[in-house]
């Protein structure tokens, strides 16, 4: 197999060292490439520090490639390489594509530690009964695979109980929100319970979502169909399609609404999407993530409505875009709470 290309390495400590762990990683690599290695290595501390954190990253990013977390990063990477135009060779492009992937996970493990570190596979037989407990805590979320094979993420203070038995795959959701990726199986329906609904499914990919008395499945891909949790045997079943979501309530009738999946998905991804959402119901949302609270104060904010991408987790960094785009101040800031409240103009 032919070598791959040199390629100088970056001068920046830890887009250097991403590069050199996708170099060392590659195909080809000489006496005379180890020897430039240990040479960058020499010459500054930061350097190795820098690489060492690269290794755990990519230690990390391989159980997160179990269930496609990293996908998105690996497309911009590839798209990343590509814009380097055709001098370099195709092994050439490989290797900056690897070193952008790497680095990109090893901002994201250093600075955030989004995911739970283990990626838990339960080890049971499918044939015992026994309840399986999955929770996370507040601004945590966890993948994990299930026994059957079967791939959960979850949100951000997220309950479920996982069982099965020889005819059925059972899932309860009982708070916070979980996406899933079924192994097919057509001998054994995988069944989610959440609030008074019944999800069946054989094998397809959706997203579930439990507000308190209120439930919201989207299907991503496949088909599913849902049905009151008590209801008898042949009971009337609503089937959705691909990016149909399915909103039930105690207190209305249950509706089905198309929506954006990629806004409906997007905390997989550490982001939060907002369309045209009334600022009660986007701050709402960034309040799951963080123990600091953001809260509105006085009236006259009921009216505006915020479009934009934000980060998980940093309810500051969200108060302040308020405050750029809109009439809004922070009133007061303690560790535990920004306040905001419309700005007055004078009469």
């Amino acid at each position: 197999m032919s070598a791959a290309p040199f390629v100088r390495s970056p001068r920046a400590p830890e887009k250097a060292a991403a590069f050199w762990r996708a170099r060392r990683l590659s195909d080809g690599w000489t006496p005379a490439d180890e020897a430039r290695f240990q040479a960058w290595l020499d010459e500054d501390p930061a350097h190795a520090a820098a690489y060492r954190r690269a290794e755990r990253a990519l230690a990390q990013a391989e159980g997160l490639t179990r269930y496609g977390a990293l996908e998105p990063f690996r497309r911009a990477a590839r798209e990343a390489a590509s814009r380097g135009g055709s001098r370099l060779a195709a092994p050439g492009r490989a290797l900056v594509a690897a070193s952008l992937l790497l680095l990109v996970v090893a901002v994201g493990v250093a600075t955030r530690g989004f995911f739970a570190e283990d990626a838990d596979r339960l080890a049971q037989s499918d044939d015992r009964q026994e309840e399986t407990v999955y929770a996370t805590k507040l601004g945590e979320q966890r993948a994990a695979v299930l026994p059957d094979g079967s791939r959960i993420v979850l949100n951000t203070e997220t309950r479920l109980r996982w069982a099965a038995s020889g005819d059925e795959r059972r899932v309860v959701l009982d708070a916070g929100q979980a996406a899933f990726d079924v192994n097919a199986d057509p001998d054994r329906p995988f069944v989610v319970f959440v609030g008074d609904r019944k999800i069946t499914v054989v094998g397809t990919q959706f997203d579930v979502r439990a507000d308190g008395d209120t439930s919201r499945i989207t299907l991503l891909e496949g088909r599913l169909s849902v049905e009151s949790a008590a209801a008898s045997e042949g009971a009337a079943r609503v089937y959705l399609q691909p990016g149909e979501q399915f909103v039930s309530s105690p207190y209305d009738e249950p509706i089905i609404r198309q929506v954006n999946v990629n806004i409906v998905t997007a905390w997989r991804h550490g982001r939060l999407i907002f369309d045209e959402e009334p600022l009660e119901a986007a701050i709402a949302e960034v309040n799951r993530y963080s123990s600091k609270k953001l809260v509105l104060q006085g009236e006259g904010l009921d009216s505006f409505r915020i479009s934009g991408v934000f980060r998980i987790g940093e309810p500051d960094a969200f108060a302040a875009a308020l405050t750029t785009y809109f009439p809004i101040e922070i009133a007061e800031q303690t560790d535990s709470a920004v306040t905001i409240r419309k700005i007055e103009t004078a009469r």
